[in-house]
């Protein structure tokens, strides 16, 4: 029995010592994947310092596609056309750049929405800017119409049509930027234009406003009469202008009127300066004339004294070269007796402004001298008159006014200069020496 147990305990030592003795041989091909089997397993660090396992990164360049994007679509005026989408999309990227390191995976899709959303912002924008653009132009292209810009300017509104189609050509090849630039540079223009050439439409139309104005006062203050060459001058501008005018020549016609219009206004100031100078000749001559006359009465005082008469005569002032200075101020009362050379005075004064060409200060002096020889004719004699005593007809101031000025109603001129010696106009005596004033 003991026999058969040892029997199998002999097999298998018998191969177990053969085993541990001869190591079986390997191919070259098991060696080669057993190398790499080994490679591909991680390394183990030691138990003692744990184990370390690598965090996935963010792709940076997702990023800066999304940014892109975003700058992309303001340079269209999604800030503008597409508010809500450029801010979402702005918002996605902020949050995108600040969970880029701690939770990469959402940052990616935070990125690519942001990206996506600021593609739509971009669409949009241009559609909307594009159409912006058109009304504008539109609108300006009717306003350029309605003053009827291309009759004075038509090679400038055909520049407008060749850059207007320059402007969609470069919009339908997708070229945005580009065409956003050309659109605000045409609009820019366009409106300048328009302004620029409304504006002087206008002021030519003033100017030839103006000018009709002044040939209407020229022709109230008799200009054709006063200052006929100067009015010829201005007529033949403004006609000239008005053709300008119909031929759409803006500048022309603005610098016609222009002068037409300063013509018309020195032809009335030369006919109001000519009328002036003659009215104050004909005061001149008209006083002088009545100094004259005056300086050959007497004079009766307030004494009651009767002055010879002292003649005058304007004649040898007007024909002296040098002219006198004088004062142009009566101070205090001033006599009778004083009163024609007060006259005299200022006349000479008035002659002095005239020849200057200071013609309404002449005229004012002219007037203050007939002022005096007014006032010295209240006074004035011309005769003096003793009352006789007739045989058959007594004097009365009826005959002695048929007498002396040939009228016998201007007797009561000779009663009142006489008043204090006639109480009774009726009644005077023989021997009565009467003053006849100046007719």
């Amino acid at each position: 029995m003991k026999k058969l147990l040892l029997a199998p305990v002999l097999i298998l030592v018998v191969l177990f010592l053969f085993s541990c003795a001869t190591e079986p041989e390997t191919t070259e091909e098991e060696t080669t994947q057993k190398t790499a089997a080994e490679e591909k397993q991680p390394e183990k660090e030691d138990e003692t310092y744990g184990t370390t396992q690598e965090q996935p990164q963010m792709d940076r360049e997702l990023l800066d596609s999304a940014q892109s994007a975003l700058d992309r679509a303001e340079s269209v005026g999604a800030k503008r056309y597409a508010a809500d989408l450029y801010r979402q999309a702005a918002d996605e990227l902020k949050e995108a750049r600040s969970l880029a390191d701690s939770e990469p995976e959402k940052a990616e899709a935070l990125a690519r929405s942001a990206q996506e959303k600021a593609q739509q912002a971009y669409d949009k924008s241009v559609d909307a800017a594009y159409s912006a653009y058109t009304r504008r132009l539109n609108g300006l292209a009717q306003k350029l119409r309605d003053i009827e810009a291309e009759k004075y300017e038509p090679e400038k509104i055909e520049e407008f049509r060749r850059r207007y189609e320059e402007l969609k050509t470069t919009y339908n090849a997708g070229k945005m930027p580009e065409a956003k630039k050309l659109a605000d540079s045409l609009v820019t223009d366009m409106s300048n234009f328009h302004d620029k050439l409304s504006e002087q439409i206008r002021w030519v139309k003033i100017l030839k406003r103006d000018t009709e104005l002044y040939f209407e006062d020229a022709e109230r203050k008799e200009s054709f009469k006063w200052a006929p060459e100067k009015l010829d001058q201005a007529n033949m501008a403004y006609f000239d202008g008005i053709e300008a005018f119909e031929d759409n020549d803006l500048d022309r016609a603005e610098e016609l009127f222009g002068t037409s219009k300063k013509l018309a206004l020195d032809a009335i100031r030369l006919a109001d300066e000519r009328r002036a100078k003659s009215r104050s000749r004909a005061a001149m001559l008209e006083v002088k004339k009545a100094i004259e006359r005056a300086s050959g009465y007497g004079l009766q005082t307030e004494e009651g004294e009767v002055l010879e008469a002292q003649p005058w005569s304007g004649d040898e002032y007007l024909t002296e070269e040098d002219l006198q200075d004088g004062d142009t101020e009566v101070q205090g009362e001033i006599s009778s007796r004083n009163l024609l050379d007060e006259a005299k005075r200022t006349w000479q004064m008035g002659v002095e402004e005239r020849r200057k060409g200071n013609h309404q200060k002449a005229l004012e002096y002219f007037e203050e001298a007939r002022s005096y020889v007014e006032a010295y004719e209240k006074n004035a004699v011309w005769k003096v008159y003793t009352v006789k005593k007739r045989a058959s007809q007594h004097d009365c101031l009826w005959r002695i006014s048929q007498e002396v000025y040939g009228d016998p109603l201007l007797w009561p001129k000779i009663w009142r200069r006489n008043r204090e010696k006639i109480q009774d106009p009726d009644v005077i005596l023989p021997g009565w020496k009467l003053i006849i004033p100046p007719k």
